[in-house]
């Protein structure tokens, strides 16, 4: 096989645990792209302040938990598990002023005005992080904590994967199959689903939109601010980072149209595996951005292909 910068031997012996570790790393983008698709289902619009969200609760959990002196030892100001309580609890509140203004008095905006107060949100919690965060991490920049869930290790088919790695990626299964079960068999569920099919229409139908929007801006605030605690772990304290894989989840996102969760997990699944399987152990030297190319252009091609057998699907439907 041919790479960009030579040639490139594929290693059979890296399959299986470049395998493992993909399905093990999915759950980094998860939890961002379950947020996104969610918000967007009752608001049609992309929910950048996600990516805010996660920000803020990577440094705000770093604040709480890591010691203020690494070297002198002072103690923390709180456990690792209250931690994690208090920043999906502010995230939780953070979701919620955001959904209780873009469902209430600015729902009738123009969507691409929305999605742009959508951004500046995302602006002013970075703005917020280096207001109040920067002075305590100073110095600190890439440092990761450590799980809360322990330093516990496994080896699968060769690859060693870390308990914070699979933790990540039950709850990411946990909470899709929860969601799938709460939108297919509740009211509010059903209530989500006509307003992402139609709002003006579920609107007229009576359907509280306000306080669904509401209650769903909440929930995917506080899975938001959750997964900026998992990246202080796994990618550490770092701004680019966390940005980096919030733009990766909302690519991901886009496999299903910003609708399906089921595709937004495969989407997950697909760029974690992509990741590994694209390593240099396994197929040799290609360059970070070889990989990128090649893993962003699968994915676009993805995109292209699934939303051109749905429309075919809704023409047939349409002609019957």
């Amino acid at each position: 096989m041919t790479g960009f910068t030579g040639a490139v031997e594929f290693n059979t012996d890296a399959l299986g645990a470049g395998l493992v570790l993909g399905v093990a790393g999915a759950g980094l983008y998860g939890l961002l792209a379950v947020s996104l698709v969610l918000t967007y289902r009752v608001s049609h619009t992309i929910g950048f302040m996600h990516g805010g969200i996660a920000l803020f609760g990577t440094f705000f959990y770093w604040w709480l938990t890591a010691p203020a002196d690494p070297i002198g030892g002072i103690e923390t100001r709180m456990d690792p598990i209250p931690g994690v309580l208090v920043v999906v609890s502010v995230g939780a509140l953070i979701g919620t002023a955001y959904g209780a203004t873009v469902t209430g008095k600015l729902a009738d905006w123009p969507r691409v005005r929305l999605t742009t107060y959508s951004l500046g949100w995302l602006l002013g919690l970075l703005a917020a992080v280096f207001t109040l965060f920067q002075n305590r991490i100073q110095g600190a920049q890439g440092f990761p904590l450590p799980s809360p869930f322990g330093r516990s290790k496994y080896q699968i088919l060769g690859a060693v994967v870390t308990i914070h790695q699979v933790v990540t990626l039950a709850i990411l299964v946990a909470l899709i199959a929860l969601l799938s079960l709460f939108m297919l068999r509740t009211r509010t569920g059903t209530y989500v689903r006509a307003i992402a099919d139609d709002p003006e229409a579920g609107r007229w139908a009576g359907i509280p939109l306000h306080r669904v929007g509401t209650g769903v801006y909440a929930l995917s605030g506080a899975a938001s601010a959750f997964a900026g605690v998992l990246l202080a772990t796994a990618v550490g304290i770092s701004v680019s980072q966390v940005l980096f894989v919030f733009l990766r989840a909302l690519t991901v996102s886009v496999l299903g149209g910003l609708q399906s969760l089921p595709l937004a997990l495969a989407g997950c699944l697909l760029l974690g595996i992509g990741e590994t399987t694209l390593s240099a152990e396994l197929l040799g030297p290609l360059s970070t951005g070889e990989r990128e190319m090649i893993i962003m252009g699968a994915l676009l091609g993805l995109v292209f292909l699934i939303n051109r057998f749905r429309r075919v699907r809704v023409i047939e439907a349409a002609s019957q």
